[in-house]
């Protein structure tokens, strides 16, 4: 494959073309909340950033217009990625989404890495984060077993139609940021508008799907055997994580920086406040811009206002790369 004649130091950050898909439980938040044209009917999902087989994101704008976020992947990694982090090998490390959840989500449970290596070989272990960007009248989310839940009590559960009720059921607000880890069942009941962040995996077994069918009226798929396989049994409650301050550099006024969550695949920041601050993280970024008006903008010529709802990857070791917020804008940072 031919290298780009792009000099590797001024490699632009990188805005892609959001790719919907259609969900039974979706609706119109994204069209309405994000002033996006969205395709007709319920949308569920808008993938973001992705190098998945089910999609890869493709550059929307600027010198790379129209190249795979694969290829720019396969032939500029270290400009991408940098050069000194061990966690960047031949697969994309992350899979970024925005979700409108109008309906309840099936009760899903993923693998680790172990179990998707016997389970589903052609996918990757997998955990998720979502943080939450706005929440509907009497949103909830289940998240992890009740206390003293046992794994005979799910299967009694599982016969009667009712594993929802052994489920830890918890009410979020906007900011909340809540980790999934392999193993924990989990279901989203809306409604909820969500930013999530995963691996470049899609091992998700449904363990159960309230008795619906799909958009086509048949029973939706079942993976009873490999979600009780998947479970963690000793995972109890999930609850939001709690922020920790940090100071950004280049602060021209006070913005409020905190971390929402680090795990060993991710680390979620957030941004809030008015002014300017630079983008110091040695591994590449990827940014949504969750309200109020921002712009990003370096030395080589990159200058671009941002509306809520969009998302930048920043390249690696793009020390002269600097958001403008205002309005009070909310920046979140995500980071493999």
């Amino acid at each position: 494959m031919v290298a780009s004649l792009v000099p590797k130091a001024i490699m632009p950050p990188l805005v892609f073309e959001p790719h919907y898909w259609n969900r039974l439980w979706g609706g119109r938040s994204l069209e309405t909340q994000f002033a996006r044209r969205i395709p007709d009917g319920l949308v569920g999902e808008s993938w973001e950033i992705s190098t998945h087989a089910l999609h890869v994101s493709r550059v929307a704008e600027g010198p790379f217009v129209g190249r795979s976020l694969a290829e720019l992947w396969a032939t500029h990694r270290a400009e991408l990625a940098g050069t000194s982090n061990a966690v960047f090998n031949e697969k994309f490390p992350l899979l970024i989404k925005l979700l409108d959840c109008q309906q309840p989500l099936s009760v899903q449970v993923h693998p680790n890495a172990d179990q998707a290596a016997r389970l589903c070989p052609h996918e990757g272990g997998k955990s998720e984060a979502w943080v939450v960007l706005d929440v509907g009248p009497n949103a909830s989310l289940l998240a992890g077993f009740k206390p003293g839940v046992t794994r005979d009590d799910v299967l009694t559960a599982l016969q009667a139609g009712s594993v929802n009720e052994c489920l830890h059921q918890l009410h979020p607000c906007n900011g909340d940021c809540i980790l999934i880890p392999p193993g924990v069942p989990h279901a989203l009941l809306g409604p909820l508008v969500l930013l999530e962040v995963q691996p470049t995996s899609d091992a998700t077994f449904r363990l159960f799907d309230w008795n619906r069918v799909d958009l086509s009226g048949q029973p939706r798929k079942l993976h009873i055997a490999e979600s009780i396989a998947s479970i963690d049994w000793t995972c109890g409650p999930i609850h939001p994580s709690i922020p920790q301050p940090f100071t950004v550099s280049g602060s021209t006024t006070t913005i409020a920086a905190t971390r929402l969550l680090r795990s060993p695949e991710f680390t979620i920041d957030r941004h809030v406040g008015t002014g300017r601050f630079g983008v110091a993280y040695p591994s590449m970024s990827a940014w949504l811009l969750a309200s109020g008006r921002a712009r990003l903008h370096d030395t080589n010529g990159f200058s671009r206002e941002f509306v809520p709802g969009e998302t930048v990857l920043v390249p690696a070791q793009h020390s002269d790369c600097h958001w403008q917020l205002h309005e009070s804008g909310e920046l979140i940072a995500l980071l493999p």
